[in-house]
């Protein structure tokens, strides 16, 4: 099997939960299998996902780059533009399809 991004976890998953029936699988890029790394965030232990810890100054965390390292954009750019482009976890943007993925709903079917 093959998967990339979030095909990679399901095949993944795939793989471990039913390992008669695959010959082994090849996960691309996959998205996070737990929350330790969340991208650049451990949100298990980082109180902020926008900022790096520091008693000096706020650093923003890097949330996209180019393929020399250069960072285009912070990680609160990248969910500040899912938002505008869709409230309610409704961008159809990275974060906002995790967020619908593993987050609890409301009363009206939306995560919370």
């Amino acid at each position: 099997m093959y998967g990339g991004s979030t095909g990679g976890w399901e095949v993944l998953a795939a793989q471990v939960f039913y390992p008669d029936e695959y010959n082994g699988c090849f996960a691309a890029c996959p998205d996070p299998i737990d929350f330790r790394a969340y991208t650049v965030v451990d949100i298990y232990k980082d109180k902020n996902a926008y900022f790096l810890e520091s008693n000096f100054k706020k650093t923003p965390r890097p949330g996209q780059r180019d393929y020399l390292g250069h960072v285009s954009a912070t990680m609160q750019e990248l969910n500040y533009r899912e938002l505008v482009l869709g409230d309610k976890s409704r961008s159809g943007q990275q974060w906002d399809i995790w967020e619908a993925t593993y987050s609890p709903i409301d009363n009206e079917g939306y995560p919370i």
